[in-house]
């Protein structure tokens, strides 16, 4: 792999609140697997519930230390991807939206208190 670069994954998935547990068991799936990637430096979930839509808005945020070119390639052919796919691609109410954006190193700030556990 050439010098890495600093990456941001964004991906927006909207699903049905009645498929939420099942679309959470099966993002477990790969969700476990990319935290232990040694290139992703940080895996979180956030979520918006829209009542009046009746949808669940789902956001993946992952930060990646490699080029675009080794993630397109190699990190979103991983083969534990596709039962994730195979679990919760039918849930979703639209394809999901997927960015990839550059960090500005330095520029990256965290408290002790985003890392709350419930």
């Amino acid at each position: 792999m050439t010098k890495p670069e600093y990456l941001i994954l964004n991906v927006h998935i909207v699903v049905r609140p009645a498929d939420l547990e099942k679309f959470w068991k099966g993002l477990e799936i790969s969700a476990s697997r990319v935290i232990e990637e040694k290139e992703c430096t940080l895996f979180e979930i956030s979520y918006l519930e829209n009542k009046e839509k009746d949808q669940v808005d789902i956001y993946l945020y992952e930060a990646w230390t490699c080029t675009v070119e080794w993630f397109n390639e190699v990190q979103m052919n991983k083969p534990y991807y596709k039962p994730y796919l195979e679990a919760t691609e039918k849930l979703w109410k639209r394809p999901r939206e997927m960015t990839i954006s550059k960090r500005f190193p330095g520029k990256t700030h965290l408290k002790q208190t985003h890392f709350v556990k419930e």
